[in-house]
Order: structure tokens, then sequence, then C-alpha cells
């Protein structure tokens, strides 16, 4: 039960790319970009019920989790072909720092609160 967020990231992520791979307007970078928000948003969840941390932690988390994961995969299928100076990938990068500062602050607190 544990590895639960790993298998349905797994099943998220194959059935992204038979997807990405049935529509040709969908370009690669959108697959690429697409599947590491999918593998990134299943590590931090599998994290989140890892490590020692408070119990409202371990349920709200992967929530919060899972819905910057759903705006980033969204936002992955806007980013242009020309990475440069895209504002969708610095938004999904900002949201991917947030979720990083999220677990790291809700680990210290839990550790220093008990």
């Amino acid at each position: 039960m544990k590895n639960i967020h790993l298998f349905i990231g797994i099943i998220c992520l194959v059935f992204h790319v038979v997807i990405c791979l049935l529509f040709d307007s969908i370009g690669t970078h959108s697959l690429i970009i697409g599947g590491m928000v999918i593998l990134i948003t299943a590590v931090l969840n599998h994290v989140c019920t890892s490590i020692e941390i408070r119990d409202a932690f371990k349920i709200s988390l992967p929530f919060f989790f899972s819905f910057l994961g759903l705006v980033q995969y969204i936002l992955a299928f806007f980013v242009d072909r020309a990475v440069r100076n895209d504002g969708f990938l610095i938004v999904i990068l900002f949201l991917l720092l947030i979720q990083i500062l999220a677990l790291v602050i809700s680990a210290v607190v839990s550790k220093y609160n008990d």
C-alpha cells in the first residue's frame, strides 16, 4: 500500500505516452515535460508518505502535490518548442520549487515540533 503512489504514477505515465503518441499535434517536448511532471509528482507523493512527518501533513500534502502536478501537467502542453524565454516552463519550475519547499518545511516543522 505504501507504493500505491508510484504504481498510479507509472499507470498515468503509460497513459500519457500512449495519448501523446496517438495525437500528431502533441510534440515530443510536451511528451517529455509532461512525463517528467508525472514522475516528479508521483515521487513527491511517495516521499511524503515515506518520511517521518505528522499525520496531517501526510494526508494533506499528497492532495496539494497532486493538484499542483495537474496544473503543471496542463501547462506542459503549452510549452513552446523553443524552450528559451518560455513563461509556461518558468511557471512549471516555480510550482516544482513550491512543492519541494512545502515538503522540506513540513519535515522541519514536524521534526522540531515533537
